[in-house]
């Protein structure tokens, strides 16, 4: 019974047999040792790439499940203070159509009606006739105000189907000008005609202080604009000479037909290219906009790809110079073995192979011979007469 230690010596044997081999055919030929050497780095430097790569989606990736929280939320705040406003003006009208209120001491009911217009971001709230004229309204009661000219009155003026209205901003005729939106609602005469329209004006001042709640990096920016493409309030703000209206974006079109999304672009009012997350507020024209900027968002990736750049870099070459000498130093030494051989090989005094020569190429016709089963014959013949001279 042959014992594990025979297998063991033999595939020991068999290992040393075929590493001598492999060295020799790699001495053989060292540029392909290099050249492999050379594509594995490559490799490397690839995958490496790659890996980077596919963290730099991650890291946008993120980026843009971040904003769209964000913008969640934005827009959540938004349309909270939408429904207020709506709720008040609601309640209005309902208020104004009750045969008692009409009748009551116009000092009593506007103090009824508007003396408690409470949220410190709405500005005014009033209700018109057909003609525009402010019947009555929570900054006096005794007043001469005109809105025939605002396009929040004449759009319900013009169509019973409005609904809710948001108005692009304007600058107010109290308040020495202060930017405000109106929120609307038609009135109606009990035939159903027009009889007027219930507003309240919201501070524009009350969206840029959403916006400045919002970290969104150091040259990010959010924004609420309109869908006509008109700017509503911009954190950080910029000079009135200075702002862009988004309709003249090539990508606003995609603000339009969806209700959210995402796309990258370059900013027309600073150069600065930034991931924008959009979100409709539900039954309104304005979109709330988050965007940070592509440089803050792949800040960090970038020092980390500079540091594994680098780094695989540096390894590549390693590699790659270590592969090249160890190519070159394997072929000098197959050089320095094949020498070495024909000098045991070659007798010195005649040139000729010697006795070990022999021995060797005996050995290996016997072992031949052995696996095909066939003769063998051996002639010696004294050539040179030399023979004499060797006994």
């Amino acid at each position: 019974m042959v014992g594990p230690s025979v297998f063991s010596a033999n595939a020991i044997v068999f290992d040393s047999f075929t590493n001598k081999k492999l060295a020799v055919l790699a001495g053989r030929h060292p540029f392909i040792v290099g050249g492999l050497g050379s594509f594995l780095a490559v490799v490397g430097l690839a995958i490496s790439l790659m890996t980077l790569l596919a963290s730099r989606d991650t890291v946008v990736k993120h980026a843009h499940e971040t904003s769209k929280n964000v913008t969640a939320v934005l827009v959540s705040n938004i349309a909270r203070t939408i429904e207020t406003s709506d709720n008040a003006l609601r309640g209005l009208i309902v208020a104004l159509n009750k045969p008692a209120i009409q009748s009551m001491d116009p000092a009593l009911r506007h103090e009824l009606l508007f003396d408690r217009t409470a949220a410190e971001y709405v500005t005014g709230m009033g209700v018109t006739d057909d003609k525009g004229r402010l019947i009555d309204g929570c900054c006096s009661s005794t007043h001469t105000w005109d809105f025939s000219d605002r396009d929040y009155f004449t759009v319900h003026r013009q169509s019973p189907n409005v609904g809710l209205y948001a108005s692009p901003v304007y600058q107010a005729r109290t308040r020495q000008g202060a930017r405000s939106i109106a929120i609307t609602r038609r009135v109606n005469h009990p035939d159903g005609s027009f009889g007027g329209v219930a507003i309240e004006a919201i501070d524009v001042d009350y969206f840029n202080q959403l916006l400045s709640k919002l970290d969104v990096g150091p040259h990010g920016i959010t924004a609420v604009v309109r869908t006509d493409g008109t700017l509503v309030a911009r954190n950080p703000p910029v000079p009135m000479d200075r702002i862009a209206e988004p309709r003249k974006s090539a990508v606003f079109p995609r603000m339009l037909n969806r209700d959210s999304g995402f796309y990258a672009s370059k900013s027309a009012i600073d150069g600065v290219f930034r991931l924008y997350t959009f979100q409709r507020v539900p039954g309104t024209p304005l979109i709330a906009v988050v965007a940070p900027a592509e440089d803050d968002v792949l800040a960090a990736w970038r020092r980390l790809s500079w540091v594994v750049g680098i780094s695989a870099s540096a390894v590549s070459v390693a590699f790659c110079a270590a592969v090249w000498l160890l190519a070159f130093a394997m072929r000098d030494q197959v050089k320095a073995q094949l020498l070495l051989t024909e000098l045991t090989q070659t007798d010195a005094l005649t040139g000729l192979k010697n006795r070990r020569a022999l021995d060797e190429v005996l050995e290996n016709e016997w072992s031949r011979l052995q696996r095909s089963d066939g003769c063998l014959s051996l002639l010696f013949v004294d050539a040179d007469n030399f023979k004499q001279y060797n006994d």
